[in-house]
C-alpha cells in the first residue's frame, strides 16, 4: 500500500489482447476533474502490450481507489480492512493491509523487544476484544498463534477497533478501564489451537490431506495441520534401517527401538539373507536387534540393511552399539519412514577432528527399488569436487568415505532412497570419541525458521546450518543477534549455548553438535532439529537403557506449563527464553528413564522434542519426532 500526498487514482484499461487491466496509484490534485475523472488520459502500457484507457477516477480518502470502473468495493464485500505488520518498530509506517473476515476487528498491540518498543497489527476476532480483560487467542494455524501468544495479555498493551484501517496509530486508541462502560472481565486461561486443526487456504490452493477447504479455510483432519493441511507426523508402517561403518565393526550392535503404545507385528527383512521374520511388538517389546549383517564395514555396494515392516504407526529410532577395551561407542537416529523417502539430498556432517580413515566422513545410501541411478556431486571441506554415479538394485547398500568434510554433497536419484550420513568416530573438543550418524531429511522436508533446544549437561555446542540454495539467515545467539549468508550447498557454524533462534529466506538444514566432556561423562553426537512448522502436539517415543537420558522441550513461552508425560502432569525446572522475530520461546529439559513414553499438552499446543543421552565416555541423541510435508505434488 502507498501513501499519497495529494489523491488517489484508478485507471481501467485493455491489453492488447482484450482484457481489461487496473492501474492504481497516486495522482497529482491537478489531474482530476470537479466530477472526481481523471484528466488527460494516456495510452498505458502493460505486460502484455499497450492498451488503451477507457475509465478512470480519483478521490481522496482512505483507500478510496479500490472500487470504481465496474469493480466492487472489497470495503463492502469485508467487514473490516486493517493493517497487518508485524514487529514494527515507533515511527515506522505500516505499508501492509487485510481484508477480515465478518467476526473480526482491527487492533493494534505494543510489545517490549530487547529494551525497544515494538507493533503488531492486523485482524483479530471480535469476541478476544470484547470477552476478556487479558486477550486469549486460538489461532487457525501454528504461524499467526505463534505471531500473538506470546504477547503480555492486559489492555494496557492490546487495543481493537471497529472502523476500518482504524488501528494505525496506537497512540490514539483509548485504552480500556476496568469497570467502565467498555471494560473487560478479569484474564481467563490462555486457550490454543484443537483439532480439527483449522488454517487459511489461498486463493487457487487446494487442501491437502483430506482437508476441506471452506470459506477459503483449510479445515484439516486429527493429526493433519499447516495453511492447506500439508504437514503430517511421521509415523509410518515400514522403514528402511542402515548402519554405517564404526571404528569397531565387529563389535558394532544394531537394533531398533520402537515407539508405539500398541501392540501389534512385525516383519524384519534382512538385506543380506533376504530372510523374513515376524516379531511381537508392545510398549514392553519395544527393541529389537540385528545380526552384524546389517552393518557396514567397508566402502562399497553390499547387501546391508533391514526392512520393517508394521502392523499399525510407529515411531523408530536406530541405535548401534560397542563396548569394547573400557570405551563404548554408541550413536542413534530418528528413522524417516519409507514412504517419505525422496530423491535429493545435502548432506550433513561435520570438520574432521584429524584427515584420517578413523576419523572419516561416510555416506550410506541405501535403494528400494531396480535399478535405482544415484547422482552424487561431491563436495569436500566447502568446495565443489568430483561428480560421480552409480545403479542400485532393491535392498542394495552403497558406502562411500573421505578423510574430507562432505558437507554439502548433493545426491539425486531417479527413485526415492534412504540416506544417512555421519563419521566413523568423532572428537569435538572433549571427550572421547564416538561415532556420529543421522538419517538425512530429504530437501523437500527443510523449514526456514528455527529454535535450538538446551541440552541438559552440555553447557557448549556448535550448530551448523546448510543451505540447498544461496539465503540469507538471521541468528539470535548469546544476546547477539547475527545476519549472514550461506553461498549454494554450503554452511556455516556458530557457538550455541542454551538457546538460541534463527530464520532464513530460503529454506535451510540445522543440525546440533554437543561438545564432549572433560570429565568422559559424555561424548559428542549428532542430532537434527526440526523447524517450529515441523513440531508435533503429541509424541509416542522410546527411550534406550544404559544412559542418563533427558528429553529437551521447545515450545512457546506462555505454553511451558501444561504437559503431560505418561498421563501425569509434567514437572520441570525453569528453562530459556529468547526472542526470535516477534515470538517468545522457551526451553528447558528433563531426566526420563529408558521404555516408551507419550508427552502431549493439555491445550494441544504444538511444540518440539528431543531425545539424548550422556555415558562414560558415550552419547547419543535424535527428535522424537517431527511433522512432514505429504500429499502436495
Amino acid at each position: 500500500m502507498t501513501f499519497c500526498e495529494q489523491v488517489c487514482g484508478l485507471e481501467k484499461f485493455l491489453d492488447s489482447y482484450g482484457d481489461g487491466r487496473y492501474k492504481l496509484g497516486c495522482y497529482r490534485q491537478a489531474a482530476c476533474d470537479p466530477r472526481k475523472r481523471l484528466l488527460s488520459l494516456t495510452t498505458t502500457t502493460s505486460g502484455s502490450g499497450p492498451g488503451k484507457t477507457n475509465c478512470a477516477k480519483c478521490c481522496s480518502a482512505d483507500v478510496c481507489n479500490s472500487n470504481g470502473c465496474g469493480e466492487t468495493d472489497p470495503f463492502q464485500q469485508s467487514s473490516k480492512v486493517c493493517y497487518n505488520c508485524d514487529g514494527n518498530l515507533r515511527g515506522d509506517v505500516c505499508r501492509k493491509i487485510s481484508f477480515c473476515k465478518t467476526n473480526e476487528m482491527c487492533y493494534i498491540q505494543e510489545g517490549l523487544r530487547q529494551g525497544e518498543l515494538f507493533y503488531d497489527s492486523g485482524c483479530i476476532d471480535s469476541h478476544v476484544c470484547v470477552s476478556i480483560h487479558a486477550p486469549v487467542i486460538g489461532r487457525r494455524d501454528l504461524e499467526t498463534f505463534y505471531k500473538h501468544v506470546f504477547l503480555k495479555r492486559s489492555d494496557q498493551n492490546l487495543r481493537c477497533c471497529p472502523g476500518h484501517l482504524c488501528n494505525k496509530d496506537y497512540g490514539s486508541l483509548p485504552t480500556q478501564k476496568p469497570g467502565g462502560q467498555h471494560s473487560f472481565p478479569p484474564p481467563t486461561s490462555i486457550v490454543y489451537t484443537h483439532s480439527p486443526h483449522i488454517s487459511v487456504c489461498k486463493s487457487g490452493k487446494q487442501c491437502y490431506n483430506d482437508g476441506i477447504c471452506q470459506s477459503s479455510t483449510c479445515i484439516c483432519p486429527d493429526g493433519i495441520f499447516g495453511d492447506h493441511c500439508e504437514y503430517t507426523d511421521i509415523r509410518g508402517t515400514s522403514f528402511i534401517l542402515v548402519f554405517p561403518q564404526t571404528t569397531y565393526p565387529d563389535c558394532q550392535l544394531p537394533q531398533a527401538l520402537i515407539g508405539t503404545s500398541q501392540n501389534g507385528v512385525f516383519h524384519k527383512f534382512s538385506f543380506y539373507s533376504h530372510f523374513n521374520t515376524s516379531t511381537q511388538f508392545s510398549p514392553n517389546l519395544f527393541t529389537t536387534d540385528f545380526n552384524k549383517s546389517a552393518t557396514m564395514a567397508s566402502d562399497g555396494k553390499f547387501l546391508r540393511g533391514v526392512e520393517l515392516t508394521f502392523s499399525s504407526k510407529v515411531s523408530l529410532y536406530a541405535m548401534t552399539s560397542c563396548s569394547k577395551s573400557g570405551d563404548r561407542f554408541s550413536e542413534g537416529y530418528m528413522a524417516i519412514p519409507t514412504n517419505f523417502l525422496s530423491t535429493k539430498y545435502i548432506i550433513p556432517l561435520y570438520k574432521l577432528y584429524s584427515a584420517t580413515a578413523a576419523y572419516g566422513s561416510l555416506i550410506v545410501i541405501a535403494a528400494i527399488k531396480p535399478n535405482t541411478m544415484i547422482n552424487i556431486y561431491k563436495k569436500q571441506n566447502g568446495v565443489t569436487s568430483t561428480y560421480m554415479n552409480i545403479i542400485l538394485r532393491p535392498y542394495e547398500t552403497y558406502q562411500m568415505s573421505s578423510v574430507n568434510d562432505l558437507s554439502g554433497t548433493l545426491i539425486t536419484s531417479t527413485d526415492p532412497i534412504a540416506v544417512v550420513s555421519g563419521h566413523v568416530a568423532s572428537y569435538i573438543t572433549a571427550g572421547g570419541v564416538n561415532p556420529l550418524m543421522e538419517m538425512v531429511l530429504p530437501t523437500d522436508q527443510w523449514d526456514r525458521v528455527y529454535v535450538i533446544p538446551h541440552i541438559a549437561q552440555r553447557p557448549s555446542k556448535f550448530v551448523r546450518i546448510y543451505s540447498n540454495q544461496s539465503t540469507n539467515v538471521t541468528i539470535h545467539y548469546q544476546d547477539k543477534i547475527e545476519s549472514k549468508s550461506i553461498l549454494e550447498r554450503n554452511f556455516i557454524d556458530f557457538d550455541h549455548s542454551m538457546v538460541s533462534y534463527l530464520n532464513a529466506n530460503n529454506d535451510v538444514m540445522v543440525m546440533v553438535f554437543p561438545k564432549g566432556l572433560a570429565d568422559s561423562s559424555g561424548d559428542s553426537f549428532m542430532m537434527t532439529v526440526p523447524g517450529i512448522n515441523q513440531y508435533l502436539s503429541a509424541y509416542e517415543f522410546a527411550v534406550p537403557s544404559g544412559f542418563n537420558n533427558f528429553i529437551s522441550i521447545t515450545t512457546l513461552f506462555n505454553a511451558v506449563d501444561g504437559f503431560i508425560l505418561d498421563g501425569n502432569p509434567m514437572h520441570h525446572e525453569n528453562g530459556s527464553h529468547i526472542f526470535g522475530g516477534t515470538n517468545h520461546y522457551s526451553t528447558f529439559t528433563m531426566p526420563i528413564h529408558s521404555g516408551v513414553h507419550r508427552i502431549s499438552h493439555k491445550d494441544n499446543v504444538r511444540f518440539g522434542l528431543w531425545v539424548y543421552g550422556n555415558g562414560p565416555k558415550d552419547g547419543y541423541g535424535y527428535p522424537a519426532g517431527m511433522a512432514f510435508r505429504s500429499n502436495t505434488k
